[in-house]
């Protein structure tokens, strides 16, 4: 496959412009399986690959240590903006280490094409189709669910629920039988007992669902929606988002018992 790869920089301070390319113009061949690095400012894109079952780290120390934790491993992807390569303070370096540009770094300092990828979408929901088709990241309900959307722990069954008796109100102790609990932030999670069985599904659950499947990868065809996705999608999302019930893990975290509305669920979106 061959694809423009030419991104159009400017620099604030300078009336100049600077083309930039990329060493080559094959599309990398990008990892099976990625692990995602990236800021808070794709957080959007974080939570969703979260969602759909993959690891996302999400740092903002600077983007000299983004740059060495995607080099640990070859499966690791790190993903900016391109709004980065704007940066006058930021540029230069990114140009040298990503092999952009005039000003190349030698030898093991250049991250490899395949082990970073430029989102150049500003909207939230072209991002994530973006993002997903580059990487052919389809929906799996084995996977959805499996990964913390807040801290990027691995979500695991609860065996004894004695666990979740102080947690949940008696109503959803008595709807639900299945409980998750997140390995490291220690969130309890329900809202599906069996996924077969879309009627007894919890609302949020649901709609989560739902959005995992619109926003991940459909093929070629189907992506051709990512330049054409209208304002009835925005909606949607926003729809979706209000719905989404505040997560708590313990009655005791709050200075008063929480509402009904505001029990432990599924994480739905938090866009």
């Amino acid at each position: 496959k061959h694809a423009s790869s030419h991104l159009h920089v400017q620099h604030s301070s300078q009336n100049t412009e600077t083309s930039i390319h990329t060493m080559s113009t094959l599309l990398p061949s990008y990892p099976n399986n990625p692990s995602f690095i990236t800021d808070q400012s794709l957080l959007s894109i974080a939570r969703h690959l979260r969602l759909l079952g993959h690891s996302v780290t999400i740092d903002d120390t600077s983007h000299q240590y983004r740059l060495y934790l995607a080099k640990k491993h070859p499966n690791n992807v790190l993903l900016l903006h391109e709004n980065a390569l704007k940066s006058r303070k930021s540029a230069s370096f990114l140009e040298k280490r990503l092999g952009m540009g005039s000003n190349l770094s030698k030898g093991e300092d250049v991250l490899a094409p395949q082990n970073f990828f430029i989102v150049k979408s500003n909207r939230k929901a072209d991002q994530l189709l973006e993002v997903t088709k580059a990487f052919r990241l389809t929906f799996s309900q084995e996977r959805v669910f499996s990964i913390c959307r807040q801290c990027n722990g691995a979500i695991v069954p609860i065996s004894d629920l004695e666990k979740v008796q102080d947690k949940v109100f008696d109503s959803v102790r008595n709807k639900f039988t299945k409980y998750f609990q997140c390995e490291k932030c220690d969130k309890i999670y329900w809202g599906c007992d069996d996924v077969n069985d879309e009627a007894q599904w919890h609302t949020h659950y649901k709609k989560a669902i739902q959005y995992a499947k619109r926003f991940s990868y459909h093929g070629e065809n189907e992506h051709q929606r990512t330049t054409t996705t209208n304002e009835a999608d925005e909606d949607g999302r926003r729809q979706i988002d209000a719905s989404t019930a505040q997560i708590t893990t313990t009655h005791n975290d709050a200075s008063e018992e929480p509402k009904k509305d505001s029990l432990p669920v599924l994480p739905v979106l938090e866009l």
